[in-house]
């Protein structure tokens, strides 16, 4: 974000997970809720155009899946009201530009409050 990388990571499984920010543990709620409401709205939503605007975040997400260890979503500026999503360097779909701008603010409301490392 705005040519930043910050690491969020996690301890544990499932409901034993720990997150954490600089070493210090967080609450993901809002982070995650940001996450799970970026969507395609419509089937006209998902297009192959590619990204010609401003990246807006892009986050690179480790999973627990040997056959797909990570997947790179970035978001870019598409117009007013959507933005483009890329997933793996691939356009996927167009987004709520709203919801692109909750997930840019859970991540600040993380990154911001914690100390400098």
């Amino acid at each position: 974000m705005e040519g930043n990388d910050y690491i969020i990571s996690a301890d544990g499984k499932d409901d034993d997970r720990v997150w954490k920010y600089q070493e210090e543990e967080l609450d993901i709620a809002d982070l995650q809720d940001a996450l799970e409401n970026l969507n395609a709205e419509y089937a006209d939503s998902f297009t192959d155009e590619m990204p010609s605007g401003k990246e807006e975040i892009s986050l690179t997400v480790y999973l627990d899946n040997e056959t797909y260890p990570t997947m790179e979503i970035t978001l870019y500026r598409y117009d007013g009201s959507d933005c483009l999503a890329a997933v793996d360097g691939q356009p996927f779909a167009k987004i709520s530009r709203s919801d692109v701008v909750e997930l840019v603010e859970a991540v600040n409301a993380i990154v911001l409050t914690q100390p400098a490392a």
